[in-house]
């Protein structure tokens, strides 16, 4: 019989429980494990909805059968399905009811016995109709508890279903203990209209911070698990039964597993320190891990720690650093294309500790898959790390196959093939990798930059040729259509030269036309250095010969060498130093209109990213083979670990649990929750060059700080204007302590405190339409996040408003709830995903109850291509439809709803930023019917004041006066008249309507040509040669050119410098929009 238990001979490391209770810290360490309120089923177990006596739910019968089989199927009591009821319908007398009842296990009450007897045409109908009734009801609980399951796995990547026995109780002074120590995960599953409780996996698990909390507060130690794969319940606890060294103060009794749950209050218990086995067995809630993090946190504090985590030289503009960084060459891999927001925010994390502010859609997780790419190339250690399973999955999506360097820890999860599957994956795929893998590549030569060399050139030519008039650039063109330009450089250089001795152009120019036609003399007096009347005698100053003899000197040059150029274009450039920036500038704006011609969105870095692959398996090879050569135990384990891969049976965290030296061995990276995570890393040996927090304003200060401990530098991406941390399996203890004043609560909430150096993303990507992006853009962001419209976005109108006549009933509106169900049935095959959003959690429990009751075509995708959330855990998901039932109605007291709470402001933005294509908003509630008392209330009340407006106007809600003026003639330059002028003059002219400063959002194009039904045909980007531009501003206008080229703007550059030149090209191009 193989070893499951063993007595626990380790020595136990006490902690010093008087520093620790004085410590300022002492709330962090109770928040990550509850032992004083009744808030965690891990450590004081209650009933609920999915916190219940599994012997009442199954009978003992089936509760004897799921003890000796590691497999089972067993039907829930008061589950039928469809045959047995369809039996039940078809009886007509008493004894047919009687047999149906005891073939199917249903009990017959005493009463019920007397009624049927009595007056059996009455009752048996009754009683029929009531069993058909009570299963469905019943199907309903359990579909609805199911979908919890589903929902907190989602959100948490916790596994929250099992089964528990060997329930403890324990009490000395204020620590209160009564829980389950063995656990067997469990699932719920559905046939026809019966429920089952299915077992998730063959294994056994303990109830680790049970065993934690029994060993630091009493002299007891319960029994390690050595070895619980494959594993039923009986034989775990024959295991324990074996074991002489518990002390329970009752005698231990098998039976007593099988007897009834007992519920304790905290009356119950004796102050005394015993050690007691309780009866019963319950399928409950629970998240059993986690005690690891605890004891490093403990540790942490015992050792004064936490206060010097982090150090940040104030006096330091680490901003301005990754900026002038960001636009110099650079060793940069980019697996994701990056804006230059993005891009500063790569350079900056990757060199200092630092703050990512990713605003809703604008590319967070891109850019974190980009400073992972980096951290993998410069073979550094590094974890990733977020609360939301959902945050992971989708960096991780981002890197494609290059994920594969990093190893996906999975909880046991719903545990079925396809998770296994999505597990093993990626392990195998870069096993593969590590098999061929036979040199390592010299990365040094792959520099990029983020704007072009092209682009500088660019504008340093313009620079240098500074403010363009256009007679200068009429006089260059005259000179340069004459050609022969750049063989005439030192004849040019040597005119200007002589030409440049003149003190008067216009001087020149007379001598210049009367030049061997008229007398010097006659010259003389029409440039005033001579009077008409003055005696033949007379002779012109010696200050006018000299300037009539340097005048002579450049015609004759100029008539011998430059005859073929106009004598006005050349004295109109004045010098050769004009002269030759615009020669210079001709050469660079013709590069850069190449360079724009033939430019990619797409900065990434392919070759580079196979090097860094065949990098980081070559180098994990070696790693391996110096694994293997520490012994023959080392080498047979590593060959078992290859074995289970390739059979792809063993659960994850059994993986995890029994290779994890292995794991260590083969990889650099590993992304996971911080339970996960934390379960894994060893936090007195185990170092990190650095720690990556996604969704960091969800994920409590307590869960981040061991693992900020032990990394080099951190990373923390999350937005403050988004949601605070919430809690599935516990409540918190609230109170005041060293963060209390400053109300930090996330691990934002700490880096912000810290002074990090914060780099904001800008651009919003997730939304097609800007009308869904700007209330929050100005509400939010002070106008800081930009939103487009995509090019052709199929939703013409993005914001939708259903009213409806709502009734505020028990914190629920069921006809909100009824219409919501129509609309997305409706929507069902139009969108590939939707967003079902509750404003509060009893809309969303009774959304679901409907769904399952009366929508099986949504219930059959709930969770897949249809999500149930609520306003306050909406956050990390995106769907193309969101629909959303606000609720409330005019008798509602908004103050005391979530929306207006003081998290109610952040909750909202969240919510309102999850469409990608169309929000439709459900309400019962007018305007004018909400008395904004505080801030909170005051944003709602504008945000239904905004999705009321029509889409122009909310296009304008950032800056009503943005648009006001478009074709104000004060607003236009001489170009945009030429360029309207030639526009008019051209064959399509009737086709066509010109809008300067056309809105798209957040930015405007320069100039729009639409069709007579105001379709967007092009925008024209106008570069005038005439104005001056600094180093910002020109940065300013790529970024705002890409992001309209990201949503699919077909844009043409039209450059002053070369207008002329370029009018055929703009012609065709234009003539074939049109035409499309």
């Amino acid at each position: 019989m193989k070893q499951i238990f063993v007595p626990d001979s380790t020595s136990i490391k006490k902690i010093d429980l008087k520093k620790l209770h004085s410590s300022k810290y002492l709330k962090l360490v109770n928040n990550l494990l509850d032992i004083k309120s009744r808030g965690d089923n891990a450590t004081f177990f209650k009933t609920s909805n999915l916190s219940l006596d599994l012997k009442k739910l199954i009978g003992i019968k089936n509760l004897r059968y799921i003890f000796k089989n590691q497999n089972f199927k067993i039907s829930l009591k008061n589950s039928f399905d469809s045959k047995t009821l369809q039996e039940l319908k078809h009886i007509r007398n008493v004894d047919n009811f009687i047999q149906w009842a005891k073939e199917y296990d249903y009990s017959i009450s005493p009463k019920m016995h007397d009624n049927l007897n009595l007056n059996p045409d009455r009752w048996l109908p009754i009683y029929k109709n009531k069993i058909i009734d009570q299963n469905s009801d019943f199907i309903k609980t359990w579909k609805t508890n199911a979908k919890r399951v589903e929902e907190i796995y989602a959100e948490t990547s916790i596994w929250p279903l099992f089964i528990g026995t060997l329930f403890i109780r324990y009490r000395k002074d204020d620590v209160y203990l009564y829980a389950p120590f063995i656990l067997k995960s469990a699932k719920i599953t559905f046939s026809g209209n019966s429920v089952y409780l299915e077992n998730a996996d063959q294994n056994i698990i303990i109830n680790e911070k049970i065993k934690y909390l029994i060993e630091q507060h009493s002299d007891n130690k319960l029994p390690i698990l050595v070895n619980g794969e494959e594993i039923t319940i009986s034989e775990a606890l024959e295991s324990i039964k074996n074991i002489k060294e518990l002390n329970f103060t009752n005698e231990y009794d098998e039976n007593i597993f099988f007897e009834s749950l007992i519920e304790c209050s905290k009356n119950d218990f004796q102050n005394d320190g015993s050690f007691e086995l309780l009866p019963g067995t319950t399928l409950f809630e629970v998240n059993p891990g986690g005690t690891k993090l605890r004891k490093a946190m403990i540790n942490l504090i015992l050792a004064d720690k936490i206060d010097n985590l982090i150090r940040i030289d104030d006096l330091r503009d680490y901003s301005k650093e990754a900026y002038e960084k960001a636009l110099e060459k650079s060793n940069i891999a980019r697996v994701t294309a990056s804006d230059f927001s993005q891009e500063k925010a790569i350079v900056g994390t990757l060199n200092n500790s630092s703050i990512i502010i990713g605003p809703p859609g604008t590319g967070k997780s891109q850019t974190i898959a980009n400073i992972l790419i980096n951290i993998a190339k410069n073979n550094k250690k590094a974890l990733f790390i977020s609360q939301k399973k959902v945050a992971l999955d989708v960096v991780l999506k981002r890197l494609n196959k290059y994920q594969n360097m990093m190893f996906q820890f999975s909880e046991s999860a719903k545990i079925n093939q396809t998770e296994k599957e999505y597990f093993y994956k990626p392990i195998i795929e870069y096993f593969k990798q590590i098999n061929v893998a036979y040199k390592y590549n010299d990365l040094n030569n792959y520099n990029s930059s983020f704007f072009s060399k092209n682009e500088f050139n660019y504008l340093n030519a313009k620079s240098e040729l500074g403010e363009i008039f256009s007679r200068d650039l009429k006089a260059y063109n005259g000179i340069k259509n004459r050609g022969m330009v750049v063989q005439n450089i030192n004849n040019f250089a040597h005119f200007y030269k002589l030409y440049n001795k003149m003190e008067s152009k216009n001087d020149f120019l007379k001598i210049f036309k009367n030049y061997k036609k008229v007398s010097r003399r006659k010259i003389a007096m029409e440039l005033g250095y001579l009077k008409p009347n003055a005696s033949i005698f007379k002779s012109p100053s010696l200050k006018f010969i000299r300037i009539y003899n340097n005048a002579k000197n450049a015609i004759k040059f100029y008539n011998a060498k430059l005859s073929r150029y106009d004598i006005e274009d050349l004295v109109q450039l004045s010098n050769f130093i004009r002269l030759n920036s615009f020669i210079e500038f001709d050469d660079k704006e013709k590069d850069y209109t190449k360079y724009w011609d033939f430019k990619k969105l797409d900065n990434t870095t392919p070759e580079m990213l196979e090097m860094i692959y065949e990098n980081s398996a070559y180098l994990a090879k070696e790693r391996l083979d110096s694994y293997r050569q520490n012994g023959e135990k080392e080498r047979q384990k590593l060959n078992r670990f290859l074995g289970r891969l390739e059979r792809k049976i063993t659960p994850p965290y059994i993986i995890t649990s029994l290779f994890s030296d292995i794991i260590k061995r083969v990889y650099n990276i590993y992304v996971g929750t911080p339970e996960i995570l934390g379960n894994f890393v060893d936090f007195e040996k185990d170092h990190f060059d650095y720690v990556i927090f996604d969704e960091a304003s969800q994920i409590y200060i307590e869960k981040a700080i061991p693992f900020i401990s032990i990394a080099d530098k951190v990373i923390v991406a999350g937005d403050s204007q988004q949601m605070q941390p919430s809690n599935w399996f516990s409540t918190r203890d609230e109170t005041e302590d060293e963060y209390s004043d400053e109300e930090i609560t996330s691990l934002l909430d700490w880096a912000i405190n810290n002074h990090l150096p914060k780099y904001v993303l800008e651009m919003n990507y997730r939304s097609n339409s800007s009308e869904l992006v700007l209330f929050s853009s100005k509400e939010f962001y002070d106008s800081s996040l930009k939103g487009l419209d995509s090019y052709g976005k199929k939703e013409k109108t993005s914001v939708e408003v259903v009213d409806v006549d709502g009734e505020w009933i028990d914190n629920k509106n069921e006809i909100e709830c009824a219409k919501m169900i129509s609309i997305c049935e409706k929507n069902l095959k139009k969108y590939n995903s939707i967003i079902l959003l509750a404003f509060n959690r009893k809309q969303q429990d009774y959304i679901r109850e409907q769904i399952a009751l009366l929508s099986p075509k949504i219930f059959e995708v709930l969770e897949d291509k249809v999500i149930l959330r609520n306003i306050e855990n909406i956050q990390g998901d995106e769907a193309e439809l969101v629909i959303a039932s606000v609720g409330y109605t005019s008798k509602t007291s908004l103050h005391s709803t979530y929306i207006g709470s003081k998290k109610g402001r952040n909750a909202l933005n969240v919510a309102i930023t999850r469409a990608k294509d169309k929000m439709i908003v459900i309400k019962s509630i007018k305007t004018n019917e909400i008395d904004p008392k505080n801030e909170n209330l005051m944003t709602f009340k504008r945000w239904l004041n905004y999705i009321q407006l029509k889409s122009d106007k909310q296009k304008l809600y950032i800056s009503d006066s943005i648009n006001t003026n478009n074709n104000d003639r004060s607003d236009k330059t001489q170009f945009i008249f030429e360029i309207q002028a030639w526009l008019n003059e051209q064959s399509f002219a009737n086709d066509i309507k010109i809008e300067l400063n056309y809105c798209v959002g957040s930015y405007n194009i320069d100039m729009a040509i639409l069709d007579n039904r105001n379709n967007f045909i092009v925008g024209l980007n106008i570069d005038d040669s005439s104005n001056d531009v600094d180093l910002d501003t020109f940065i300013q206008k790529r970024i705002k050119t890409d992001f309209m080229s990201v949503k699919g703007y077909p844009i043409y550059r039209i450059s002053s410098f070369r207008f002329n030149d370029n009018k055929p090209s703009m012609f065709k191009f234009i003539n074939t929009l049109i035409n499309k």
